[in-house]
């Protein structure tokens, strides 16, 4: 190769940006240098014109695998939450009892309908806006409320404290009700 192709061959190199303005002003010094004395000229460090522009890029292939992969540790991972779900809702948290009148008792619902309640606790609780009343939610199980029901109608007509028993799940269930506590049992105090 002639001096001439040389210089133009790193030229184009630079131009396509693989030699900064440094390396190329290096080259052709070395290529120039190396004319005049007769050896051979150093090859640019940095690239040739073979890898110039050939950089590995992604293929279709190679993004489909990634998005597979991707998929299904995303499947997997929302079958291990969704198979567990149904037995961590079934899982007890706690368990107590709580005094007061019962002030809302409802059928609500619409795919799962389940019976919700609130019973005024006593007292007041303080907000940014005033204070409110300490209300407590609970639900009857889906399953388990054939005499609660009428057991917890009675209480509200009634209008007399009771005690209630309940058990409160790991995670909240649409199926089972919408507040997580569960109620066991009722028992008008005064009776």
């Amino acid at each position: 190769m002639d001096i001439a192709d040389e210089i133009q061959r790193l030229s184009d190199l630079h131009q396509k940006g693989a030699l900064t303005d440094s390396e190329f002003a290096a080259a052709k010094a070395a290529v120039l240098s190396a004319h005049t004395s007769g050896a051979s000229p150093p090859t640019p460090t940095k690239t040739d014109e073979s890898s110039l522009g050939e950089q590995p890029t992604p293929s279709a292939k190679d993004y489909q695998k990634e998005l597979s992969v991707g998929c299904s540790i995303l499947l997997l991972a929302l079958c291990l939450v969704c198979g567990g779900f149904p037995w961590w809702s079934d899982v007890t948290y706690s368990e107590g009892e709580r005094v007061g009148v019962i002030v809302k008792f409802s059928h609500k619902g619409v795919i799962w309908k389940s019976w919700e309640g609130e019973m005024q606790l006593g007292g007041v609780k303080p907000t940014e806006g005033g204070v409110v009343p300490n209300l407590w939610a609970f639900s009857l199980r889906r399953g388990e409320e054939e005499d609660l029901v009428q057991k917890v109608m009675a209480a509200q007509e009634s209008g007399k404290r009771v005690k209630m028993r309940y058990r409160q799940a790991l995670c909240w269930a649409p199926w089972r009700g919408f507040t997580g506590s569960y109620l066991k049992s009722v028992d008008v105090l005064g009776e």
